[in-house]
């Protein structure tokens, strides 16, 4: 069965930044190589990957569309403020930010230009979420989720 054939018409490919120094250039990113399995088909068997690229225009047909996200930890209030006009970080198809701290997420509610506000869920929260940020995010246009690190 093709991923396609369940609904999936996308996958992303995650780069992690810390903000320590500048993410790698959305150039630098390659893309999967996803070939069909010579054992017992895989679930991910019918993807039509051709050398490496998928289709940029909407799946159909079996294609599968890859996307590339960047993941930014941030707990300095001024980094996040050059997000929006740092070049490297926009060239990305989804920014995702790891909010370190309650007024990084407070600002990511409020004012941030960004795709998804993600969670890194292997250990505590370094901060409370209040209710009235939380209703905030989500009346604006960040998406939430979670990351799991294994």
């Amino acid at each position: 069965m093709a991923i396609s054939a369940v609904g999936i018409g996308g996958i992303a490919l995650n780069i992690e930044c810390d903000l320590k120094r500048a993410p790698a250039a959305v150039d630098d990113v390659r893309l999967w190589e996803l070939k069909q399995s010579k054992k017992t088909k895989p679930q991910l068997h019918g993807l039509r990957i051709i050398d490496g690229h998928a289709p940029s225009s909407v799946p159909v047909d079996g294609f599968v569309r890859q996307l590339k996200r960047v993941t930014l930890q941030c707990d300095d209030m001024n980094a996040l403020r050059s997000l929006n006009s740092n070049k490297s970080v926009q060239a990305y198809d989804i920014v995702a930010v790891e909010a370190l701290s309650g007024r990084v997420f407070q600002y990511l509610c409020e004012h941030a230009d960004i795709d998804l506000i993600s969670f890194d869920m292997t250990c505590r929260v370094p901060f409370q979420l209040r209710k009235p940020m939380v209703d905030l995010s989500f009346s604006s246009s960040p998406s939430h989720g979670t990351c799991e690190r294994r």
